[in-house]
């Protein structure tokens, strides 16, 4: 999972790229932790969500930069006319 969130900072996977990937690894996950108890488990899945809920925030934040990047761009390249 740390492997997909570094790509995504890195900028190789889009979030939501990464996202499905995790929802993904946590399917796996769960088919293997089949003979696992319940407590296991759900200790397991908690912290999984606890990631992606992180990764939404990244997510959240990564996308309030660019507006602003291009809310930043976006006036640099608009001409000012004074009268």
């Amino acid at each position: 999972m740390q492997k997909i969130i570094r790509k995504i900072w890195k900028g190789d996977l889009s979030p939501g790229q990464g996202l499905n990937l995790i929802q993904d690894e946590m399917i796996n996950i769960r088919h293997k932790l089949k003979g696992l108890n319940g407590e296991r488990i759900l200790y397991i899945l908690e912290a999984a969500k606890e990631k992606v809920m992180r990764i939404q925030e990244a997510q959240k934040e990564i996308e309030e930069i660019l507006d602003e990047i291009k809310s930043k761009i976006k006036r640099k390249s608009t001409p000012i006319y004074y009268n």
